[in-house]
C-alpha cells in the first residue's frame, strides 16, 4: 500500500511538473485556438485578443499572455500603411487607429496622435508613449515610428516603407514562434526524464522490490551516486543546449 501511494505521488508529481513547465506554457501560447487572422490582421473565429467578457456592453481588457502578441502591433501598422496610401496625414491617421485598435492599443495611439498634433514626430511621439504597453507591442511600435521619421525625412512613400516593415516584423514573429515549438519537446523532454528515477522506484516499491537491502549494498549506493552525477550532467549539458538555442 506503501509502495502504490508512493508510485502515485511520484507519477503525479511528474505529470504537474511536466504541465506547469515553461515550455509547455510557451508551447500553448502560440498553438492556442483563435490565432488564424483575416488579412487586415485581426483574428478569425470570432472576438478579439485582448478583449474578455463585458460588462455593460464595455469590453474589459484582458490579462493573459497574448496581450503580448506581437501580430497584435503588426496589425496596427498594417492598418496605417493603408490608411497612409490613401492620403491622410499622419496625425490623423494615428487617430483612426485609436478608434479601431483594442482598449490598451487605442489609449497610447490617442496619446500619440495628441503628441503629433502639438508637432511631434512619429518616433518621438511613439517613444514617448509605447512604454504602457507589453515589451513586444512596444518594440514593434517603436520601430514603427523610427521608420516612419525616417521614411518622412528622405521623402521617401512612408506606407510603402511601413508595409515592408510589418513584413519583416511578421517574419521575425513567425520565426519565434516556430523556434519555441522546436523548443518545447526538449525542453518536456529534459523534464520527464528527470522524474523518471523517482517514478521507477516509485515503481519498484510497487511490485515487491526491497529498496532498502539495495540502499544499503555498496553497489546500490554506487549505482544512485553514479545516476546522480549523471542526471546533473544531463541537466546541465541539456540546459546549455537549449540556451544556445534561444
Amino acid at each position: 500500500m506503501i509502495g502504490l501511494l508512493i508510485a502515485c505521488g511520484c507519477a503525479a508529481l511528474g505529470l504537474t511538473l511536466v504541465s506547469l513547465g515553461p515550455a509547455r506554457r510557451r508551447l500553448r501560447a502560440v498553438l492556442r485556438p483563435g490565432r488564424g487572422r483575416t488579412a487586415d490582421g485581426t483574428r478569425a473565429g470570432g472576438g478579439t485578443s485582448g478583449r474578455t467578457a463585458t460588462a455593460g456592453g464595455t469590453a474589459l481588457p484582458s490579462t493573459s499572455a497574448a496581450d503580448d502578441d506581437p501580430h497584435r502591433a503588426i496589425a496596427v501598422i498594417d492598418r496605417a500603411a493603408a490608411l497612409l496610401r490613401i492620403g491622410m496625414p499622419p496625425v490623423t491617421v494615428t487617430a483612426q487607429l485609436a478608434e479601431v485598435s483594442e482598449p490598451d492599443l487605442a489609449a497610447v495611439l490617442a496619446r500619440v496622435s495628441r503628441s503629433m498634433s502639438l508637432g511631434d514626430d512619429p518616433r518621438t511621439a511613439i517613444g514617448r508613449h509605447a512604454g504602457d504597453l507589453p515589451t513586444t507591442l512596444a518594440e514593434v511600435l517603436v520601430g514603427m515610428g523610427a521608420v516612419w521619421e525616417v521614411a518622412e525625412s528622405a521623402g521617401a512613400p512612408a506606407a510603402d516603407v511601413l508595409t515592408r516593415y510589418a513584413h519583416s516584423r511578421r517574419e521575425i514573429a513567425d520565426a519565434e514562434r516556430e523556434r519555441v515549438v522546436a523548443l518545447a519537446g526538449p525542453q518536456a523532454t529534459v523534464t520527464v526524464l528527470t522524474w523518471l528515477p523517482a517514478a521507477g522506484m516509485g515503481l519498484a516499491l510497487l511490485i515487491g522490490a526491497d529498496l532498502r537491502t539495495l540502499l544499503a549494498s555498496p553497489v546500490g549506493l554506487a549505482s544512485i551516486g553514479g545516476g546522480i552525477v549523471l542526471l546533473a550532467c544531463g541537466r546541465v549539458w541539456m540546459k546549455r543546449m537549449l540556451e544556445r538555442a534561444t
